[in-house]
């Protein structure tokens, strides 16, 4: 394999398994194409030796038949927090978890690539309580229809440095307490499990939890600890 199409490449998770992949190149003149809306934003990774940085939408089905064109596989990795609202999911659910696998099964299915690996949520089905994990599941469904060489990895959350979910809260922590004697703001959370990433987190895992588990609650009351003590947030 020396051509790879890594579709959402250059957010949190996709950085991380950019940079694993070009550590570990499959041959010598391996080659990982990174589409990204703005080119400003895969800056980061344009220093791989690897990576071929493309700006372009990928969205656009005549643009991403053109992406699949030589590739040996394809990872999928778009995902969006901020879908709106709307039955069975709003309208940005809808584009990036639903419409883009469409596009991407079917642009795979016309270039003859079969191999495709695709990053989805844990709980995702069509009854789930929530818009993001319903239109996820509705992904995989097309996904699993196209008759693809398919692996879908369902991870909980995936947090470490650079992520938007724990950083959020390390801001918050910084704005509601400015100073260590007075703590305006607790964390708050239901008991549900979060995955630790690390330097191997690339190999299979399907459905289930990261060997090393932790509670969300625990991870907001350590992280409030780190803030205070060591300035989380640089």
């Amino acid at each position: 394999m020396k051509n790879l199409l890594v579709i959402g490449g250059s957010g949190f998770v996709g950085s991380a398994i950019v940079r694993e992949l070009a550590r570990r190149p499959a041959s010598a003149d391996f080659c990982l194409t990174l589409p990204t809306r703005r080119e400003a934003g895969a800056k980061h990774l344009t220093v791989l030796p690897t990576a071929r940085v493309v700006q372009c939408d990928v969205h656009d089905p005549a643009t991403l038949a053109q992406l699949m064109a030589g590739q040996d596989a394809v990872i999928s990795l778009v995902g969006s927090l901020k879908g709106g609202e709307g039955d069975p999911y709003g309208k940005g659910f809808a584009r990036a978890h639903v419409e883009l696998p469409c596009k991407i099964a079917a642009a795979a299915e016309a270039a003859g690539v079969r191999r495709v690996l695709h990053v989805s949520a844990l709980k995702t089905s069509a009854d789930a309580p929530s818009g993001y994990l319903r239109s996820k599941a509705d992904g995989e469904a097309a996904l699993c229809d196209a008759g693809l060489d398919l692996t879908i990895f369902r991870p909980s959350v995936i947090f470490g440095r650079g992520d938007s979910f724990l950083t959020l809260f390390a801001r918050m922590a910084a704005i509601a307490a400015p100073n260590r004697k007075r703590q305006l703001l607790w964390p708050l959370g239901r008991k549900r499990r979060a995955s630790n990433p690390s330097d191997n987190f690339i190999p299979t895992f399907l459905n289930g939890y990261r060997p090393f588990d932790r509670e969300l609650t625990g991870l907001f009351l350590r992280l409030w600890h780190l803030r205070q003590m060591r300035g989380f947030c640089g």
